[in-house]
């Protein structure tokens, strides 16, 4: 299922409905590699619940995301092979056992050098060089002013150690119908997205790190809508809101469908 930033949603109208939430509309557009079409996005969210979804194209069948507060897990489900797997801390922690365990194994392997032994196992399990510390998120409120969609906006810098990767637009959240409602839970997204980046290994949660929810807990307003980059500057995702309405949600909205079957997601 291909790599999305704050986009997958929620399928509506499951079943009979028996809840009240709010339902966002975003549109997207991804530029990398190539310019794709634009695209209609929603977020749904009610009460400690949060769903995403991306709708299919012509790569195939999207998924969706799931965050269910309550139990402190995320779903990510696959449209295509009708499967889904929970991430929690105790699949991470138990991942980042089993990643350790194989570095300690690298170095025992290497008597001579143990230590670049297990450097070079690392790098080959996160495609990434040995970090000698964790990357440095900062949110910077530039103070410029705009109005987005008809919602008045600060632009906000997103840097990681020193450089510029993600600009987003917030708004009071007072300004945004439900916004007060999906407040609460932006928060314990952001702090759940933290402790995944404490319980991997070094090196390993770039993609959690880069995730626009990794950063929300900074900024204080709902994003309208953010601009990534690529490493040369060149746009990478644009996404901005067109509107929320407050719409009846089946409880099946927070849950993978019907038939789905689960797979580990600590599975080779």
């Amino acid at each position: 299922m291909r790599t999305v930033c704050l986009s997958l949603i929620v399928i509506l109208g499951l079943g009979i409905a028996s809840q009240a939430g709010v339902v966002f509309e975003f549109e997207s557009r991804d530029y990398n590699p190539v310019t794709s079409p634009l695209q209609t996005v929603l977020m749904a969210a009610d009460g400690a619940n949060f769903a995403m979804e991306i709708e299919s194209d012509q790569y195939g069948p999207g998924g969706r995301l799931i965050y269910r507060g309550g139990s402190q897990e995320v779903y990510v489900v696959d449209y295509r092979t009708e499967t889904y797997f929970v991430i929690n801390l105790q699949t991470l922690q138990t991942l980042s056992s089993q990643i350790q365990h194989t570095v300690d194994q690298a170095g025992q392997l290497t008597p001579q050098n143990p230590a670049e032994g297990q450097a070079t196992m690392q790098q080959l399990i996160t495609a990434q060089p040995p970090a000698t510390q964790p990357p440095t998120i900062a949110v910077v409120d530039t103070g410029e002013q705009t109005r987005v969609n008809g919602y008045p906006c600060v632009r906000h810098e997103v840097r990681r150690d020193g450089v510029k990767i993600r600009d987003v637009w917030i708004t009071d959240w007072g300004n945004v119908d439900g916004g007060w409602e999906i407040a609460a839970i932006f928060t314990a997204m952001a702090q759940f997205v933290q402790n995944i980046n404490q319980s991997l290994p070094a090196g390993s949660s770039n993609s959690f790190e880069n995730n626009i929810f990794s950063s929300l807990k900074d900024i204080n307003g709902f994003p309208v809508a953010s601009r990534d980059y690529m490493p040369d500057g060149n746009t990478k995702i644009e996404t901005t809101l067109r509107g929320t309405t407050l719409h009846p949600l089946s409880p099946a909205t927070f849950l993978p469908p019907s038939g789905y079957r689960q797979q580990s997601f600590l599975a080779p």
